[in-house]
C-alpha cells in the first residue's frame, strides 16, 4: 500500500486522499440508518420506530466517543486563551 504524505507535494491531492474515506464513511452510516429505519418502521411498527428514534442521540453519542464535546471544550480553550494573551 503507497503511503501519502499530507504535509509534502499536492495541497489538493493529500486533501482528497484525507477527504475521501471519511465521505465513503459516513455515506455507508448515513445509508445503513435509513434501512434500518424503513425496516423497523414498517416491520415493528409506530412504537419501535419512536423509541428508536428516542435513543438515536445517545446511541450516536456513545459510537462517537465524545469526539465533538472534545472538540468543543479545546476550540473553547484556545479561543479564550488567544483571547486573553492578546488583551492583557
Amino acid at each position: 500500500m503507497k503511503n501519502h504524505s499530507l504535509t509534502q507535494g499536492s495541497i489538493a491531492k493529500g486533501l482528497l486522499f484525507f477527504v475521501i474515506p471519511l465521505f465513503f464513511s459516513n455515506l455507508f452510516q448515513q445509508l445503513y440508518n435509513t434501512i434500518d429505519t424503513l425496516l423497523v418502521g414498517h416491520f415493528l411498527g409506530d412504537n419501535a420506530l419512536a423509541a428508536m428514534g428516542a435513543t438515536a442521540n445517545v446511541i450516536k453519542l456513545r459510537n462517537d466517543g465524545f469526539e465533538g464535546n472534545t472538540k468543543n471544550v479545546l476550540l473553547f480553550f484556545f479561543e479564550n486563551l488567544n483571547f486573553l494573551l492578546t488583551y492583557r
